[in-house]
């Protein structure tokens, strides 16, 4: 799954919808890596999963901000809702860093639902203010089918702290990962992957009538 990770920027640029349904059915777990996305300079976290659950399940868990801090495993001292104005609702983040010693805060601003595509929807946050420099989260929905959701995550922070690049990617891929894993096992109702099965065609009544 390295190679995978490695590889993944240059193929998820050209991805298909289907071929990340192909992926993710593939590997069987979560994947997550960095890369910039298209039209973008900033080097952003990114991670993706397989949801089995409707996209309306997986939409009110994107939009229950007041428990964004189960989203971050742990890594959130706080978060909470600070202001809510035209559809958009601004969200107050504290997370330690250097072992606790230092603690960076940024208040996000989080737009309704956007719907770029049938079937995709996605929900932005934008940097209002803080004591860091910048940061973009985007997480999207794609319906599969009825049973099934593809949930990701791409986010990108810009500490005032200076940091090696390598440390900063590790950091935004694992928060991916955290928040996509955490929206997937709360809209299940229970943790864990699980595979994108088509169902059996169902026969059409007059055949079943002739039988």
């Amino acid at each position: 799954m390295a190679a995978v990770s490695l590889c993944a920027p240059s193929h998820a640029e050209a991805a298909s919808e289907d071929t990340q349904l192909e992926r993710l059915n593939s590997a069987g777990h979560t994947l997550k890596w960095n890369w910039n996305p298209p039209g973008r300079q900033e080097r952003y976290g990114h991670a993706e999963t397989l949801v089995q659950a409707p996209l309306a399940g997986v939409r009110t868990q994107v939009l229950d901000f007041s428990h964004y801090k189960d989203l971050s495993g742990g890594k959130f001292k706080q978060s909470r809702m600070v202001g809510k104005e035209g559809g958009n609702t601004d969200v107050y983040f504290q997370v330690p860093v250097m072992k606790g010693l230092l603690s960076i805060w940024y208040v996000s601003r989080f737009t309704p639902p956007q719907v770029p595509a049938p079937g995709v929807e996605m929900v932005e946050g934008r940097f209002v203010r803080g004591n860091i420099k910048d940061m973009h989260i985007q997480l999207k929905m794609r319906q599969i089918d009825e049973r099934f959701t593809v949930m990701s995550c791409d986010l990108y922070v810009e500490p005032n702290l200076p940091a090696p690049q390598s440390a900063v990617d590790e950091e935004l891929r694992d928060a991916c990962k955290d928040a996509v894993e955490a929206i997937r096992d709360k809209s299940q109702g229970f943790k864990g992957d699980v595979p994108f099965v088509t169902p059996p065609a169902s026969t059409p009544p007059a055949a079943r009538a002739g039988q």
